[in-house]
């Protein structure tokens, strides 16, 4: 992407740096086959849209990340029920405000800040075909982040 303007408040720095050891495992385990969760790629590509000022793609992959991430601990909470409730409510919680107050109902404890760094950006983007601005975006994938490190956090990826 040569010529891409990157904006005024990108820093090389705030990339953050890799190891040695890690980026070995990195190789051996992508010379496997191995990927990284579909979440983790998300929000790769979700940063990378806000390094590149593309704020409304940044914050559509954040919050289809962090609905993946949400999905996960949700089948996780139900899998003591039975078959058929759990097919009732992920037929009726298939969307990110929905999912959020259903784990909040079953006890979980999540960000109290949801709907507004994340939600709301979201469906004004997807739904109105809202850009946020750059402050909204880094919000928004910074909360996707947290929720994406709940049932995956990236620190235990290679392990």
């Amino acid at each position: 992407m040569s010529g891409a303007n990157l904006p005024k408040n990108f820093q090389i720095e705030s990339i953050p740096k890799i190891d040695a050891d890690t980026w070995r495992k990195i190789l051996n385990r992508s010379a496997g086959g191995d990927t990284p969760p579909m979440e983790h790629l998300l929000l790769c590509d979700s940063r990378r849209s806000l390094i590149l000022g593309e704020y409304r793609r940044a914050v559509l992959d954040a919050g289809t990340a962090a609905e993946l991430s949400l999905t996960r601990l949700l089948d996780s909470e139900l899998e003591a029920t039975t078959e058929p409730i759990r097919k009732m409510i992920r037929k009726s919680v298939c969307q990110l405000g929905p999912l959020v107050e259903t784990l909040r109902g079953l006890g979980m404890s999540l960000p109290d800040n949801i709907q507004v760094e994340l939600i709301r950006p979201r469906n004004l983007a997807s739904h109105a075909g809202i850009s946020p601005t750059d402050h909204e975006a880094s919000k928004a994938v910074a909360m996707a982040s947290v929720l994406v490190d709940i049932p995956l956090p990236h620190d235990k990826l290679l392990d």
